[in-house]
């Protein structure tokens, strides 16, 4: 966050988003497919941590595989962090949207100024 403050121009906004830990299970999904099967499964039992297995099985038998871990954040942990740095916390949305952020939210953005 810091560098990010350093690189801004004065006055300068910056906008970013974060999945909170609890949205991981909404995006687990099964899809099948005429030429391939698609698999997303998320453990969030070393929360808040995520292991996100992603399996892909084609017609053909090929299969592709990939693991990704992520961090999920509360809302009440981003802003303790940015609290300590030199921006100022214009907002909080839920998913785009123009409305706070709640338990069920998928994704929030933040809008910082410098």
């Amino acid at each position: 966050m810091n560098r990010v403050y350093e690189s801004l121009n004065e006055k300068g906004i910056f906008i970013f988003d974060c999945k909170p830990t609890n949205s991981f299970k909404n995006k687990e999904r099964y899809l099948e497919e005429k030429d391939f099967t698609f698999e997303w499964v998320c453990n969030t039992k070393n929360a808040p941590f995520v292991i996100i297995d992603i399996n892909t099985t084609f017609k053909d038998g090929t299969k592709f595989n990939e693991r990704h871990i992520e961090r999920g954040y509360s809302v009440d942990e981003l802003k303790q962090i940015i609290q300590s740095t030199k921006f100022e916390l214009l907002e909080i949305y839920d998913t785009c949207e123009l409305k706070e952020p709640n338990n069920e939210s998928d994704l929030i953005q933040f809008v910082l100024k410098k």
